[in-house]
């Protein structure tokens, strides 16, 4: 083996994986840094589908873990909330939800109504 060989080849992880099950499984899926939209939509499928079976195996349960590490960071950078103040937050759920300022105000001062 090359020591390039040396460095790649290793240890999955300390759980049982079958390493033939779980190179199978990464072959097929060939997972990747995420790098558009469509890509996330397929991974996202990709570890529905391993989400929703009832015992998965040592070897898919590692591929969800990499899929989610894949999507989590992919959704950071394209998905991240901006920050804002509690204001802001108030104001947008209030667009959402279409109610006018002076509903949740006359809500909020009635002692009824407080946590």
């Amino acid at each position: 083996m090359s020591t390039i060989e040396d460095a790649i080849v290793g240890k999955i992880s300390k759980k049982a994986v079958d390493r033939k099950e779980y190179e199978a499984l990464v072959s097929r899926s060939l997972p990747h840094v995420i790098r558009n939209e469509a890509e996330n939509a397929h991974y996202t499928r990709v570890l529905e589908f391993l989400d929703a079976k009832p015992n998965p195996t040592a070897a898919e349960q590692e591929l969800a873990d990499l899929l989610t590490v894949l999507i989590e960071q992919f959704e950071e950078q394209h998905y991240a909330l901006k920050p804002a103040t509690p204001t802001a937050h108030l104001t947008e759920l209030m667009a959402a939800n279409g109610l006018k300022q002076k509903r949740p105000r006359g809500y909020l001062r009635n002692p009824k109504h407080r946590i």
